[in-house]
């Protein structure tokens, strides 16, 4: 599959993304979201991949909006760009499979949104995370103001959107922006085990508990304990888990199939 501003790979039940325009620090176009909007829903309804990992090539992430469409912002019909971004937005959150982002450098603006909706964040000590929506003058799009809170808290939320101020990679791990850091020459290598790891559990299993997570955020305790029985009730069925049992009593490792 051919894409333009991003080139997607499949190997061993892990599909990798790149954001493919270093010149720019990968800065999202128009063009990058319709084409995820194209390619997100086909990796859901693919079996053979387990784990998406999403990175940049070059030394950034992901720079934010490009600055030629954020140009254009006053000059054409707004909600043509809104629907786009609204679109991708429900798609990421849509996508039902574990997903890591591997911060290999600079992330602001849509940058920071698309690492959000991953399930793992894994950063590179050098990165640098700018939320940068005031100082454009304008607001954060691509689901920020609804992932951010969640992840760090309403106060910190509010302090890294209204400053725009930056963090380094450390303050980001201290506040669990970021799950790892780790020295540039290792994220590859880090993500690839972790998502070797996802990858080899029962993936029913892995996408109920991803979709319970995510509900979990909004439901009380007994909308949630309804969640669990309905999960539950799903994977009980499934070759996997009778798989994982039989394994548990003959002390072995499971071999899951995802079935």
């Amino acid at each position: 599959m051919n894409y333009e501003g991003f080139t997607i790979a499949t190997a061993n039940g892990i599909a990798t993304l790149t954001l493919n325009r270093p010149e720019k620090l990968n800065a999202f176009t128009n063009k990058i979201a319709a084409g995820l909007e194209d390619l997100l829903p086909k990796l859901s309804k693919d079996d053979s991949v387990k784990v998406l990992i999403i990175t940049g090539a070059g030394r950034g992430f992901c720079a934010g909006l490009d600055a030629e469409d954020l140009a254009k912002l006053g000059s054409q019909p707004l909600h043509e760009l809104y629907d786009l971004l609204q679109d991708l937005t429900l798609t990421l959150d849509d996508f039902n499979k574990p997903m890591i982002a591997a911060i290999n450098g600079v992330v602001a603006g849509a940058g920071m949104s698309i690492a959000l909706f991953c399930d793992f964040r894994i950063a590179v000590e050098e990165a640098k995370f700018f939320a940068g929506y005031n100082r454009m003058g304008i607001t954060p799009d691509i689901g920020v103001t609804y992932n951010l809170p969640r992840i760090v808290g309403p106060a910190k939320a509010a302090e890294i959107l209204l400053t725009g101020d930056p963090l380094t990679a450390a303050e980001a791990l201290k506040i669990g922006l970021v799950n790892r850091v780790v020295p540039a020459a290792d994220l590859m290598k880090t993500t690839h085990e972790l998502a070797q790891k996802i990858a080899g559990g029962a993936s029913m299993a892995l996408n109920l508990t991803r979709q319970a997570l995510k509900k979990s955020l909004n439901n009380t305790l007994a909308q949630q304990v309804e969640v669990e029985y309905a999960t539950m009730s799903i994977c009980s069925r499934t070759a996997d888990h009778k798989e994982g049992l039989k394994a548990f009593m003959e002390k072995r490792p499971p071999q899951f199939k995802g079935k």
